[in-house]
């Protein structure tokens, strides 16, 4: 005679599950959903339930119990569509994961869905719904699938370590559809994002070289990430999946130049996003390798944004070393325009020191290069108009800082050669510098207009390196409106920014700019604290440029 089962009143058998998942809220859907499904809702059956609970670890708690759901959906339509849903890895609408598991047969990843009806789904649907395993929402009149991430973690886990295969052949599956998914031309994030979701499960399917291909000819030769609509995150995601180890070690069964290519495009979105001690080691390593291999041009292409980079954490000796060094790069690149470049920066970082005649020199010398040169070639190195400006907004010139101002938003008019190499970082500049030109001519509206639309260009981008000077400049602005307060909100955003990020030569600005408010409200004692910050950061006695401006501040605060 068998056994007889006890049942346990099913107030102390909530209580027990309860106690035995630690409260978790997905782990009690889970194993509610599993009992309703599997068990017809019995709950004294729960201590069937053949896995081990760790009750310290909700989501070694959430793996145990998807075991058992595994266990229960092998061989079933249902797993295969969980698993396309899980890989996926975010909320999908049906019709799409339809086209998904219609594009290919598979056995063993599609093939039982391949060929099923309408009916047929829903039912699949609702059985995941009903196990609680996918959530069924609606979306201008579709539905969205989707799954709670730790139940996507434990579901790919699963594949990967059990049938290898078909994790390989399910990421290759949405690779190739993925790429169905953008349109030809893609111009906007949203249109881009399917490309970029490709590269990543291409790398996933062992896909490399393939999905490097995609990446470079269709994501990054448009130059997307570094426009205002593109992403940063979104790059550095995708780039991601390119390295065994982030950011040193690309993928070693790509060619060398692939890698290389890679380290300075991580390089490049580490800058842009403040990463500035990640961002050098790849720098330098891109920068020494096109060197070696003689490819001069692409070397000093790589050198620029570290040069800023440098100069945006307060490195002016990092700066002068990295020119230096570059020197003779540029000049063997034998591009008019890199050359002309290198000018420039020589000629800013004399003007951040304090050298203006040495400054106005290479800046004239450079910019009759860039205004008159008609080179036979597409520029590839872009030029950067606005530290030229700058340096005549800081010594007082402020009628040629306009002409000069102008002038380059007239070559974004004509599409000029100029600005066929175009940043977010290198347009905001250029509308920074116009509005405070305005600023300092009087005219407070279009310098509002200027300063707002930088601000917001550099945030949208993910530019964080450069949004404190951003900030710092709107706040003058606002200084020169006498509202405080929003001076003040945007240097303490500011200041936060880049401590966070070791921009140090926004921090030291901002300091200034705070002091300056202090000093216009007449809080002497604040806008002395702001100063001595300022005198205190290191390295910063090396930037001269202000110094006559600091210089009156002393006199009205001690």
């Amino acid at each position: 005679m068998a056994p007889s089962t006890t049942s346990i009143p099913w107030s102390l058998a909530v209580a027990t599950a309860v106690e035995r998942y630690s409260g978790h809220p997905l782990s009690l859907s889970l194993v509610s959903g599993y009992l309703s499904v599997v068990h017809d809702g019995n709950i004294n059956l729960l201590s069937e339930m053949t896995s081990l609970f760790d009750a310290k670890h909700q989501q070694h708690q959430i793996r145990s119990i998807m075991q058992d759901y595994l266990l229960w959906l092998e061989g079933k339509a249902e797993l295969q569509f969980l698993r396309l849903l899980s890989l996926l890895g975010r909320a999908t609408s049906l019709n799409d994961v339809k086209t998904l598991f219609q594009y290919k047969n598979i056995d063993g990843v599609t093939d039982k869905l391949f060929a099923s009806d309408n009916n047929e789904i829903l039912y699949i649907i609702q059985e995941l719904k009903d196990a609680n395993l996918i959530s069924v929402s609606r979306s201008e009149h579709q539905a969205i699938l989707d799954c709670h991430p730790l139940v996507r973690d434990a579901v790919g886990d699963q594949l990967s370590r059990q049938q290898p295969e078909h994790w390989l052949e399910t990421h290759s599956l949405i690779f190739e559809w993925l790429q169905t998914c953008s349109p030809q031309s893609p111009q906007s994030m949203a249109e881009f994002e399917p490309l970029f979701r490709a590269v990543i499960h291409g790398t996933k399917s062992g896909r490399h070289l393939e999905s490097f291909n995609l990446y470079y000819e269709d994501i990054k030769q448009r130059q997307f990430s570094i426009f205002a609509e593109g992403s940063h995150h979104a790059d550095q995601d995708c780039l991601r999946s390119f390295f065994d180890i982030p950011w040193s070690v690309p993928i070693k069964s790509l060619p060398d130049e692939a890698q290389n290519y890679l380290l300075i495009s991580v390089a490049t979105n580490l800058i842009y996003l403040g990463d500035i001690q990640e961002a050098i080691h790849p720098s330098e390593k891109s920068i020494e390798w096109f060197a070696d291999n003689r490819r001069y041009l692409e070397a000093s292409i790589a050198a620029a944004p570290l040069l800023s980079m440098y100069i945006a954490s307060g490195d002016l000796v990092a700066a002068e070393g990295l020119i230096h060094e570059m020197e003779n790069v540029v000049l063997q690149s034998g591009n008019e325009v890199a050359i002309a470049m290198g000018k420039v920066f020589k000629a800013y970082l004399a003007h951040l020191r304090g050298e203006s005649e040495y400054a106005k020199e290479f800046f004239i010398e450079a910019d009759s290069a860039i205004t008159n040169l008609s080179p036979p070639y597409d520029a590839q190195f872009p030029t950067i108009s606005s530290y030229f400006c700058k340096f005549f907004l800081d010594t007082g010139d402020v009628e040629q800082s306009l002409s000069r101002s102008l002038q380059t938003f007239a070559w974004r008019n004509r599409k000029s050669w100029q600005v066929s190499v175009d940043t977010t970082s290198i347009l905001a500049s250029d509308i920074l510098v116009l509005g405070l030109t305005f600023l300092a001519m009087g005219d407070k509206v279009n310098a509002k207009l200027q300063l707002d639309k930088q601000v917001d260009l550099l945030k949208r981008a993910d530019e964080w390196l450069y949004l404190p000077t951003g900030l710092n400049g709107r706040a003058r602005y606002y200084l020169a409106v006498h509202d405080f307060d929003a001076a003040i909100k945007d240097l303490e955003e500011a200041l936060e920014i880049s401590r966070r990020t070791g921009a140090r030569f926004g921090e030291w600005e901002t300091y200034l700019e705070l002091a300056k408010v202090h000093v216009t409200m007449g809080d002497l004692e604040r806008g002395r604290e702001c100063l001595s910050s300022a005198q205190a950061l290191p390295n910063m006695k090396n930037f001269k440029f202000r110094d006559q401006e600091i210089e009156c501040l002393e006199q009205e605060l001690f």
